[in-house]
């Protein structure tokens, strides 16, 4: 085998990868997780993800298939109304040190 076939090869495992990588990116409920429930059970309908909404700003709401699903925030992000576990005030301003006792 020479090198531009193990280079060819290379190339295609990186590009398949980086393809796999997308897909599960695109479904968030794979990604994290885990999938908060409304209190109340019931399916909301949407159109668009602004179509959804479960009041809290730990979840990121999405509109999928018509259907809302609202997605657990994990990673620590300035100025999102939300402290995840694992977040303090050092990297996620929204966290409080009260918060933390």
């Amino acid at each position: 085998m020479n090198k531009t076939n193990i280079f060819f090869i290379v190339f295609l495992i990186a590009v398949l990868l980086i393809i796999v990588f997308a897909i599960l990116s695109m479904d968030k409920d794979i990604v994290s997780g885990e999938e908060s429930q409304e209190e109340d059970l019931d399916v909301q309908s949407c159109d668009s993800d602004m179509d959804c909404s479960d009041k809290n700003e730990c979840t990121i709401d999405v509109c999928n298939s018509n259907v809302c699903s609202f997605v657990g925030v994990k990673l620590c992000y300035q100025n999102d109304g939300c402290c995840p576990s694992g977040c303090n005030p050092n990297n996620d301003n929204d966290c409080r040190s009260e918060d933390l006792s």
